[in-house]
């Protein structure tokens, strides 16, 4: 019986924050075949809406030490605040439980570098860079 002759690709993305959340599809040619990839984009750094552009909060101090306050933010229960890294993994998660405002978190465990604070909150995420220099 004859072996039956199997292949893979490893389909690698750089996502931009410019991508809108949704249904993508890479298609490639390659050796007279054409391969196609379905992925979807969720909010987050990949999903970031035209609104998110405008600064709807501040960060300070930016670059930050040891903690940044987020002045400008009235959070209620069930909104959220994720960091993440440039790269788009998730390093804290904090749902908020009750009402407050200008949250204040301490950043002297992250490494020097650059990473986005995103308020999830009505369904919308806004996204704000922050460097950490210590």
């Amino acid at each position: 019986m004859g072996q039956i002759a199997t292949s893979y690709v490893r389909w690698f993305y750089v996502i931009d924050p410019w991508f809108i959340p949704g249904w993508w599809t890479f298609e490639a040619v390659y050796g007279g075949n054409t391969y196609q990839h379905q992925f979807y984009i969720t909010g987050g750094t990949a999903g970031l809406e035209s609104n998110a552009f405008k600064k709807t909060f501040l960060i300070y101090p930016n670059p930050s030490n040891n903690s940044i306050t987020l002045k400008g933010i009235s959070y209620s229960p069930g909104d959220k605040l994720i960091i993440s890294d440039a790269v788009g993994t998730t390093l804290r998660a904090i749902e908020f439980n009750s009402h407050g405002e200008d949250p204040l978190f301490e950043t002297d465990e992250f490494v020097n570098g650059v990473y986005f604070i995103h308020f999830v909150a009505d369904g919308r995420v806004d996204t704000q860079k922050i460097v950490v220099l210590h």
